[in-house]
């Protein structure tokens, strides 16, 4: 069986009855490549594995081909979301008492039977404007220090 291309028929009368064309799949391009560039093979060992000559191989690797990537599953466990609804549900708990502000977020979730870890609850409080923070310690203004601090702001006034 001769190819419909000229050039391909020329190619096998003159080689001989012995010569066999290869076809490639798409898929059996970008393998080879992908044996090539990222696994490191070299083309003697990509060559044994397809069962073909090495020349063919070496042929389809000077090809520009589309770099295709497999795809990759999802990693890790899936994000935990909470609805809008169940924020704004935790954040009226989490507000509702004084005893209640000084309990975890963790403590709150678990009042309103939800599960989450620390982190997860912190961003989604911060992400509907629900924030804590611890106040800062303010000193008591004594009599002495009242003196001073007058004594100093009337040396430096302009």
């Amino acid at each position: 069986m001769l190819p419909a291309n000229p050039i391909q028929a020329a190619a096998i009368a003159q080689a001989g009855a012995g010569y066999t064309l290869y076809k490639y799949s798409l898929n059996d391009k970008v393998e080879c490549q992908t044996l090539y560039r990222h696994a490191e093979w070299p083309t003697t060992k990509i060559a044994k594995y397809f069962n073909r000559p090495t020349p063919s191989i070496q042929t389809i690797l000077k090809q520009n081909l589309p770099i295709i990537h497999a795809p990759t599953a999802p990693r890790g466990r899936p994000a935990l979301k909470f609805t809008e609804e169940q924020i704004n549900y935790m954040i009226a708990h989490a507000t509702a008492l004084q005893e209640n502000k000084r309990k975890t977020l963790v403590q709150i979730a678990q009042e309103c039977g939800y599960r989450g870890n620390e982190k997860t609850l912190r961003k989604a409080f911060a992400a509907f404007g629900y924030g804590r923070q611890i106040a800062r310690k303010k000193y008591t203004l004594t009599a002495v220090y009242r003196a001073e601090r007058l004594a100093f702001a009337l040396a430096h006034a302009h």
